[in-house]
């Protein structure tokens, strides 16, 4: 059995999610989602967040099987108590029931050492991390788009801008502000500036026809009084829950994202087989490699912090 803890924003909650799933599916094993961080709400405090996250998933077309906290906590502790111990742990790998002993895997741990074989031998595995790399289930693609779908109808603001989107070329562009302009976070994350995005609408105007921007924010004012193109520009109202907009950018046929999961996972999910998607060249400060995260086929411009 496999347990993935969720926590975290909608994109990250989507990443656990698909990087749970698709090794279910490979290794045709029972896995379970473990919500109880959004009880607690502790990592908040990290990023200095203004509002409790919420946990979202259960508004797509997952499979939906829960775990009790007091599992994983449970295998935390055993994991912890073994890596403590290193004769308890040398012990259990010569007995059978080695592959009974639940183990705790965090991402670092998963990539530094053989993770796949751990968790094709082990019955009981508990995922810890982001795992924001589309590459862990890009096997698995068509089948966790699939279940990614809505579950509800849209609000009946949303519709309209879906008749918009759909009806148009559309171009979802994404502003992070919001939690991404506290103290903390812009000490992590390269923010994107303006240029940034005159930039990227400067190359999709150069190749497409008459494009209508749909404009996405968490601080949609402070967009507004700041982007000036020429072309017909739609700003989508805060209104509405996360997952909606999510769905809307992601029925745009082209995609201009900030250094966002959030935005990343609607480019990924648009299914337009032609789409153009601009991400940030520089997602974090600190971490150059981050583009190794970004599909090839998506154009990647500079942004402030490179």
């Amino acid at each position: 059995m496999i347990i993935v803890k969720i926590y975290g924003g909608l994109g990250n909650q989507l990443f656990q999610y698909a990087f749970a799933r698709s090794l279910s599916l490979e290794y045709n094993k029972k896995f379970t989602l473990d919500i109880s961080w959004f009880k607690k709400q502790t990592d908040t405090t990290d990023l200095d967040l203004p509002d409790k996250r919420e946990y979202l998933l259960n508004n797509f077309d997952i499979v939906e099987r829960y775990s009790p906290p007091i599992v994983s906590t449970f295998i935390w502790l055993v994991s912890k108590i073994t890596s403590k111990f290193k004769v308890l742990n040398n012990i259990s790998k010569f007995f059978l029931i080695n592959k009974y002993w639940p183990i705790n895997i965090a991402e670092s741990e998963y990539n530094q050492c053989d993770g796949n074989n751990l968790i094709s031998r082990k019955k009981i595995i508990l995922l810890n991390g982001y795992w924001q790399d589309f590459k862990y289930f890009e096997k698995y693609k068509d089948i966790i788009k699939k279940e990614l779908t809505l579950k509800n109808i849209l609000t009946d603001e949303n519709e309209k801008y879906l008749k918009k989107i759909i009806s148009s070329n559309s171009v979802s562009l994404h502003f992070r502000r919001g939690d991404a302009l506290k103290p903390f976070a812009l000490k992590r994350y390269a923010l994107c500036s303006i240029d940034y995005y005159l930039e990227s609408i400067s190359y999709i105007t150069k190749k497409i026809h008459n494009p209508i921007f749909f404009v996405f924010s968490d601080n949609i004012e402070e967009v507004k009084s700041n982007l000036k193109i020429d072309y017909p520009v739609v700003f989508i109202k805060s209104q509405g829950p996360d997952y909606e907009h999510l769905f809307l950018m992601s029925q745009c046929k082209h995609n201009i994202i900030a250094n966002s999961t959030f935005s990343w996972w609607a480019a990924w999910l648009n299914s337009n087989p032609s789409k153009i998607v601009i991400a940030p060249k520089k997602w974090m400060v600190n971490d150059n490699d981050y583009h190794a995260k970004i599909p090839e086929s998506w154009l990647r411009f500079k942004n402030t912090g490179n």
